[in-house]
């Protein structure tokens, strides 16, 4: 990544580790060659490269989202199919849905003149999305 990670996530089923940040990109890691990663001290050596599986950017290149910069992913929420994940956005103030499975990625909320700083899902309400921003609003 170039910047922050502040997303860290696991997929257990498909044995990876998913991180998201500043750059506007989630990356699959496999669990398996990090869980086997060793630095070679002997020889100075004190970085290991992982290879990466899978990268997505948010919103994905070319797309008519209306987002100027690439996102900077805050907070990833998978819904209870664990395939609709919502993103949260800091940089456009916006909260994007991405489905794990098609790839498909759209934009969902785009209501804050600011960065969003948060957003829920409840159960309890199916469909509901309640975010907050830096422009002191609550959507």
């Amino acid at each position: 990544h170039k910047g922050s990670i502040d997303v860290i996530m696991i997929d257990k089923e498909a044995g990876m580790v998913i991180s998201g940040g500043d750059d506007g990109f989630l990356r699959w890691w496999p669990i398996d060659e990090i869980d086997t990663a060793e630095a070679d001290y002997d020889k100075g050596i004190l970085e290991y490269g992982i290879k990466m599986h899978k990268e997505v950017r948010i919103p994905p290149i070319g797309s008519e989202s209306g987002a100027a910069y690439p996102a900077h992913i805050q907070h990833v929420a998978k819904g209870p199919d664990d395939f609709t994940w919502l993103i949260q956005d800091s940089r456009n103030g916006m909260v994007w849905c991405y489905d794990s499975a098609t790839g498909d990625c759209k934009s969902l909320i785009s209501c804050h003149s600011k960065q969003v700083t948060g957003a829920v899902l409840s159960s309890r309400y199916p469909g509901m999305l309640v975010s907050g921003g830096v422009d002191g609003t609550v959507r």
